[in-house]
């Protein structure tokens, strides 16, 4: 084939790719329409994403072991039409089932893009330009990611979600046909050996476990996808909150920040790997395991400097050297792997690394985040509501109500064998409203209301308890909490709500974690006593949590950098034995 047509190749499975990761974002773009539309939960959105990745992890090895045994080509033209086809279903969806049906579908597909494009492109092209046009095919992810955001904001603002995921789909079903119609490479062109030996059995998928260099590459992707895939998830977020940048800022701020570190990590990382490869074995390892180790300390440290203009290029220079990475990564596993077993090797990457970074690391981080952000520190609340359940309240029924408040001194002054609350460190609220027909002290307030608007004098709290007395006089404890929401606010969040930690509604323990400091929660019971005496709202900042459970899944990255040195130790010996086969095979051809 000439060097003209394997362009115009390079150029078609490109646009696969960058499709690829359109379809894959732009659910994420779009989850604020699309949720409204359907009536998703939280925890409902984010099985879209669940079944996503469960989707692609199992068809991963079926991919695999098919393309390395028919036509590429084909197998690859079927994955995108799913893929696209199931894009446009997600914008013809009027339920949940078929929203979910889709997801999954989408799932199927797009593993064949980033299993079958790499071997074609490895044997389009020769061996020595590998590490280039293998970092032109991965720009799909910087691009198509970008795409995805500016798209969904495009059609959010000036059409509907629905014209959004077709239009995302249509090109996909047209590439598909010129996929299908690509020439199929001789295997192994690209080593200069053409690979003939047929696929058989499971002999040649246990040769490629007891490939070394192999074996430390999938799983240095794995422990690195373990601390991007928080940051991707998590990072917006915490950004907003500890960066002051609203939902638009961020988005736009961290979509600038990936597309440029992502094209010029992918370009730089593709042409420093060739150049080096000339005079190093195992140069894509070794340019990985640099990137890995270079890019901690600036993404660590973009999450403690103050001055933004700091923030950015840190964030920046930490995105740029793991978008150098990738390319480096799947160029190694391409140079070591026989061309009749790459396919199943690169399934058996994103078998691996989505396993342990999409389906496990997010949970695993909010739970370790969750824990560290209670060690609690204040933050202004001006404003408190609450809901009551719509029983609690009979007609002409008066209770009284009274907030309190506790700060992080204080609880830090508890004695360390203290059980429980001390009452006398709770202060009263000075509340300002218009339910207060009743004077006593500490200041209580009526109202025969379902929804309690309590305006306060700013105040810095950790912790604020609603009381509730049922009617037992002026002078009686509150033996009753009973509520549907508790809510706080303040100068920053405007109409939203202060994100928190968690309520409390019983004496016992029992309470609602609250998802992203809203309510809906997981609940649990209490085991002690049954009675409900009060509701708490407790306020930590996420971003120290999330601060330091970035420093701490920071050490996966580490990791990463020390295996990649590993498998360039490997990988003359691997690339050698790989070579040998190659050519024992064409003379037995012959």
């Amino acid at each position: 084939m000439t060097r003209k047509y394997a362009l115009y190749a390079l150029a078609i499975i490109f646009f696969g790719n960058f499709l690829n990761y359109l379809d894959r974002m732009l659910v994420s773009a779009l989850e604020k329409p699309v949720s409204q539309a359907l009536q998703l939960t939280g925890v409902e959105f984010g099985l879209l994403w669940t079944l996503f990745t469960f989707g692609y992890i199992l068809s991963a090895p079926f991919v695999g072991f098919f393309t390395d045994r028919y036509r590429r080509t084909l197998i690859l033209a079927i994955c995108i039409f799913i893929l696209s086809g199931a894009t446009i279903l997600c914008g013809l969806a009027q339920s949940k089932t078929i929203l979910y049906l889709s997801r999954f579908l989408i799932g199927l597909g797009e593993a064949g893009c980033l299993i079958i494009g790499p071997t074609l492109i490895s044997d389009f092209f020769l061996r020595k330009y590998r590490g280039r046009v293998l970092s032109i095919f991965y720009l799909g992810l910087p691009l198509g990611g970008t795409a995805a955001y500016v798209l969904g904001g495009f059609f959010e603002e000036f059409g509907s979600w629905r014209e959004a995921f077709i239009y995302a789909g249509i090109p996909g079903i047209l590439l598909a046909v010129f996929v299908g119609l690509l020439k199929e490479p001789k295997r192994g062109k690209g080593e200069g050996e053409e690979a003939t030996q047929k696929m058989r059995g499971l002999k040649p998928y246990v040769e490629l476990l007891r490939t070394k260099t192999l074996m430390y590459i999938i799983f240095a992707e794995a422990f690195a996808v373990i601390v991007i895939v928080p940051i991707l998830h998590f990072g917006k977020g915490f950004f907003e909150e500890s960066r002051g940048l609203d939902p638009l800022q961020a988005s736009l701020i961290l979509g600038v920040i990936a597309l440029i570190a992502g094209v010029v990590g992918n370009l730089l990382s593709g042409v420093l790997g060739d150049l080096l490869s000339k005079k190093m074995s195992g140069a894509y390892a070794f340019i990985a395991g640099v990137c890995y180790l270079l890019g901690i300390p600036f993404l660590i440290g973009s999450f403690f400097v103050s001055a933004d203009w700091l923030f950015f290029t840190m964030l920046g220079m930490g995105c740029l050297f793991y978008f150098m990475c990738m390319p480096a990564v799947n160029t190694q596993i391409a140079n070591v792997t026989h061309p009749n077993q790459r396919a199943m090797a690169f399934a058996l990457a994103i078998f691996v690394l989505h396993l342990l970074g999409d389906m496990v690391t997010p949970p695993v981080f909010g739970i370790v985040s969750d824990s560290l952000t209670r060690k609690y520190d204040p933050v202004e609340v001006q404003k408190v509501r609450v809901i009551l359940p719509e029983d609690s309240l009979a007609k002409g029924e008066l209770k009284r109500f009274q907030i309190q408040y506790k700060s992080y001194k204080d609880e830090d002054k508890l004695p360390s064998k203290a059980k429980g609350p001390v009452r006398e460190q709770w202060q009263n609220v000075p509340i300002q409203t218009d339910h207060s027909d009743l004077k006593s002290n500490p200041p209580w307030y009526s109202s025969r209301d379902r929804i309690l608007d309590f305006d306060l004098e700013p105040i810095q709290t950790t912790r604020i308890r609603f009381l509730q007395d049922t009617g037992g006089g002026p002078d009686s404890h509150p033996n009753q909490a009973r509520i549907e929401e508790i809510e706080a606010f303040s100068t920053h969040t405007g109409t939203d709500p202060l994100k928190t930690v968690w309520t409390r509604t019983s004496s016992g323990g029992g309470g609602k974690y609250l998802s992203d400091g809203y309510p809906g929660g997981k609940e649990w019971n209490s085991k002690e006593k049954k009675e409900e005496h009060s509701a708490q709202i407790v306020f930590g900042s996420p971003g120290n949590g999330r601060r330091l459970t970035f420093i701490f899944f920071s050490i996966f990255m580490l990791i990463s950098s020390l295996v990649c040195f590993l498998a360039k130790k490997h990988a003359e010996k691997d690339t050698e034995k790989m070579m040998k086969s190659l050519t024992r095979n064409q003379k037995k051809t012959e």
